[in-house]
Order: structure tokens, then sequence, then C-alpha cells
């Protein structure tokens, strides 16, 4: 078979092709180095928009510092807030649809899942009661001696509710016996306590801040004389939970994630050295909050204090309230699960 030699015009063909194709992979290398040195553009990430309802009260400081501080957009959720004027209309609200979360008492989530209501505990915020007894101060009361308010006429919130309920409580451990040895009424909160107090209608009330430190350190018209979170079972409760419904926790739940690392990183906050500046802030910025100077600072004082610092829902804490419950109530026995969970924390989460 006779051997092929290429001409000099087909070598040259060759090497003509040759160098092109060296040339054209020359040129999409420099072009690809060109683009892959430009700037990138920062993706944007992923923002959930969020439906949170809230009283502008003390009871929803964990929302309101996550709301108003930031905390919620480092975690990329975008809060709208809702205002309303009492608890039943957020747990109607919350019920409808129409919110996504909200803060409450671990009481009151019981006694709505109890009701039908599908409400679910998340995570807390405030630990304790946070729970004053306040009395006139011109009664002959020793702080801490319990057995001094026998034949008073009490105010609490409302009967059965939580500030009814932990009263009795108290009294039936103190050896007091709360329909026969005191009068309990129901007053409503806050400023109408303060004016029932000052009219004289009743002798003491049982409230959380800030009704009592506005009464003992502004009016000058009180004095408190116990805080019920000195006094187990007080002492190792949940309150201030922050509550969704079950179909937001089935249909939602990386909104639930990102909601429970910031109040993680929320409760971190209150508890350290830029805290009493936030509280401080909140009360007289957010709030319009005006009293003395000694007033705000034992709020700031009752608010740090009461910061939780593990905010998961535990059983033996809704054990504890449950009990509680059951015990001056008609409340049926609820498994753990129809009330919170702790399904939505990171789970390396040490509370810290």
């Amino acid at each position: 078979m006779a051997k092929k030699i290429l001409t000099k015009s087909a070598i040259i063909k060759v090497q003509a092709v040759v160098i092109t194709v060296i040339i054209v992979i020359a040129v999409i290398a420099g072009v690809a180095y060109y683009y892959a040195s430009l700037p990138r553009p920062t993706p944007t990430p992923t923002t959930i928009p969020i439906k949170v309802g809230l009283q502008l009260d003390f009871a929803y400081t964990d929302l309101l510092v996550a709301c108003y501080y930031g905390f919620f957009e480092k975690e990329g959720l975008i809060p709208e807030v809702h205002t309303f004027r009492s608890p039943a209309e957020i747990r109607s609200a919350l019920a409808a649809g129409d919110i996504d979360i909200s803060q409450s008492s671990l009481f009151t989530v019981l006694k709505s899942v109890a009701s039908g209501i599908p409400l679910l505990g998340v995570a807390y915020g405030r630990r304790g009661s946070q729970l004053y007894i306040t009395v006139r101060s011109d009664l002959p009361v020793r702080e801490g001696h319990v057995e001094d308010l026998k034949g008073l006429k009490i105010g609490v919130t409302s009967l059965g509710a939580t500030t009814d309920i932990y009263l009795r409580y108290l009294l039936k451990n103190k050896g007091i016996d709360p329909d026969k040895d005191v009068t309990i009424l129901a007053t409503g909160v806050g400023a109408a306590m303060i004016a029932a107090l000052q009219a004289g209608t009743i002798d003491a009330f049982v409230v959380a801040a800030p009704a009592p430190q506005i009464a003992a350190y502004d009016m000058k018209i009180g004095k408190i004389i116990l805080r019920l979170d000195d006094y187990s079972p007080f002492s190792e409760m949940a309150s201030g939970i922050i509550v969704t419904t079950y179909s937001i926790a089935k249909n939602k739940p990386e909104m639930l994630r990102a909601v429970v690392r910031a109040l993680i990183e929320a409760s971190k906050a209150l508890r350290g050295p830029e805290g009493p500046r936030i509280i401080r802030e909140l009360l007289t910025e957010k709030l319009e909050f005006s009293a003395s100077e000694e007033c705000i600072a034992k709020i700031v004082e009752d608010v740090i204090w009461h910061t939780a610092i593990d905010l998961r829902i535990k059983p033996e804490h809704l054990k504890i309230v449950h009990d509680l419950e059951c015990e001056f109530t008609n409340t049926p026995k609820l498994a753990y699960e129809q009330v919170a969970t702790m399904e939505f924390f990171p789970q390396d989460y040490t509370p810290k």
C-alpha cells in the first residue's frame, strides 16, 4: 500500500486550523476569566413575612423587643405588627388565622386548648409567675408575711384568672382559707386595681408589673410585700409563652424556627450589658410609659429578673401550671403535645 505524503499546502492548512483552534480556546478562556473576575451581586436573602399580634403592654416584652430591635429581621423575618385591646381579641385573631404568633400566659393557653381553640406554645421568654402582692401602705402588713393578709379584701384581675388561682394556691399552702379568711374581688387590671386600692375598695391586689411598682414607688399609696416567684412552685413556672396555632406549626415550620432563633438572641440581649438600656427605651419611647425614675428602675429590674435563660417549654413547666389549674378549675387533663412543643429549637441549642 502506497504511503501518503502531505504536500506543503496541506501542512500549511493543518497548521492554520490548529492555530485557529488555539486562538479560539484562548479567547474563550480570556472571556471566562474576565467574567469570573467581575464582582458578583450579593444574593438577596429569603425573607418571610410574619404577622405578630400583641398589645402595647409589659406582658408582651419579648415580642416587642424582637419586633422593634431587629431580632426578627436578622433571622429573615419581616414583622407586620397588629395591635389589639385585649388577650381575648388576640386569641380570636389567632384562631381565625389573622395573625401568626402572639404572646400569652401558659395558663391561658391551657384554658384555650381545653375550650377547643387550637393554640400551641413554641417558646417562652418570661420565667416565674411575674406576680406581686401589693397592699395599702397604711396597713400593718409585714413584708413576706402572708398570714398578715387575713381579713383583707384582695383584688385580682378576674375570678378564675391566673392572679386568682395563684393567690388561692399561695394562701392555701400558708394555712389561710381563700374563701373564708380573705375576700377576693375581681377588679380588672392595672389602672383599675390602683384606683380601687386608692379608693379603699380593696386593701391589696395581685398582678404583674407595672401596677405594683407604680403604686409603691410612683404614687406611694401601696407597698409590695411579696413576689410570688420567691416561693415554690411559682419560681419554676414558665410564663410569657410565644403562641401560635396547630395550622401554622404544620404549614410554616421554617418561620417558627426563625422566630425561636430570634427570641433566643433577644433573651441574650436583655440579660446582657445592653439589657437595661433596651428595656428603659422600650418603656419610655415605644410604650410611652411615664413614671418616676425610681419606679422605672424597679420595672427594668423586674423585666431582667424574669427574662428566661432556657426558652424551652418543658413538660415539667407545663405540669406545674396544669396541676394548679386542674386543682382550682374544671379544666380537663391535657397531654403535653396538645399544648406545647420544643421541635422548633435548634438541635444544638444550649441555654446560656
